[in-house]
C-alpha cells in the first residue's frame, strides 16, 4: 500500500513523492493501490470500555496510550485515580471542546485502526492522530486516513458494523488529521519551515475534504483547535 512506504514517512523526501507521484488527477487511484487485497475486520465484536494503561510500569508516552487516555480518562474512577501515569504530562486529560467516542477502531484484519473517532462541532470525525513523539510526515498521515476510510466504506460488513456500533453511517463522518502542538506535523503546516507540506499537497487536503486539527494541552485538559 502507498502509506507503507518508508520514504513517505520522512520529512526529507514527502514533498518530492507528492510532486511525482500525486501530481495527476489520479492520485486518489496511487494512495488507494491494493486496496482490494485488504482483508475487511470479521466484524468480531469489541469493546474499549477498560484502559490498558493502569499498573503498568513503563511511563513512555505512546499513541495508543495518550488515545487510551483521550478517550477513557474520568478523574472519579477508580482506575484513573489510581493509573501510575495520571501526574504525567500528556495524560489524564480529556478533550475540553470534542468527544472521543471511540478509539483504534478495526477495520481490517492486519491491524489497520483507524485511531479515534471524535465528535467535533457537531459533526463526527474518523481521525489519524499522532503525538508530539511521532515524527512521520503529514502525507504520511493523510494516506493513512484516506486508505481506512475507503476500506470502512467499501466493505459492507464491516460498514454495517459500524453504523451499527456508533449509530452513524461511516461515509456520513468527515475525514481529518490530528497531531499535537509543538509537533514536527504542525512544523509541517506551518509555512516557515524548511519542509513545509507543500502546495500540492494542500490541495489534496482540501480536494479530500480533510481537516487539519491540531491538539493543544491546558493544565486541567486538552482542546482542539482548526488549522488553516
Amino acid at each position: 500500500m502507498f502509506y507503507e512506504q518508508n520514504s513517505i514517512k520522512r520529512i526529507s523526501l514527502y514533498n518530492d513523492i507528492v510532486e511525482k507521484q500525486l501530481s495527476g488527477n489520479d492520485y486518489l487511484d496511487v494512495i488507494l493501490a491494493g486496496i482490494d487485497e485488504i482483508q475487511p475486520h470479521n466484524c468480531v465484536e469489541y469493546t474499549h470500555k477498560e484502559c490498558k494503561n493502569v499498573q503498568r510500569e513503563k511511563k513512555k508516552r505512546s499513541e495508543k496510550r495518550l488515545c487510551h487516555c483521550l478517550a477513557l480518562y474520568d478523574a472519579f474512577k477508580t482506575q484513573c485515580r489510581e493509573c501510575p501515569l495520571r501526574t504525567l504530562p500528556g495524560f489524564g486529560k480529556r478533550i475540553r471542546n470534542a468527544e472521543v467516542v471511540d478509539y483504534e477502531i478495526p477495520v481490517a484484519d492486519c491491524k489497520r485502526n483507524i485511531d479515534l473517532l471524535l465528535r467535533y462541532n457537531d459533526e463526527y470525525y474518523c481521525v489519524e492522530f499522532k503525538p508530539r513523539e511521532n515524527e512521520e510526515s503529514i502525507l504520511r498521515m493523510v494516506a493513512e486516513i484516506l486508505t481506512y476510510c475507503a476500506v470502512l466504506t467499501r466493505n459492507e460488513c464491516t460498514s454495517c458494523a459500524f453504523t451499527n456500533k456508533y449509530n452513524v453511517r461511516p461515509e456520513l463522518c468527515k475525514k481529518a488529521i490530528l497531531f499535537e502542538e509543538d509537533s514536527i506535523q504542525e512544523k509541517e503546516w506551518s509555512r516557515d519551515y524548511r519542509y513545509s507540506a507543500c502546495d500540492r499537497l494542500r490541495e489534496i487536503i482540501r480536494e479530500q475534504d480533510i481537516a487539519v486539527l491540531c491538539l493543544r494541552e491546558g493544565d486541567d485538559a486538552y482542546t482542539i483547535r482548526p488549522l488553516d
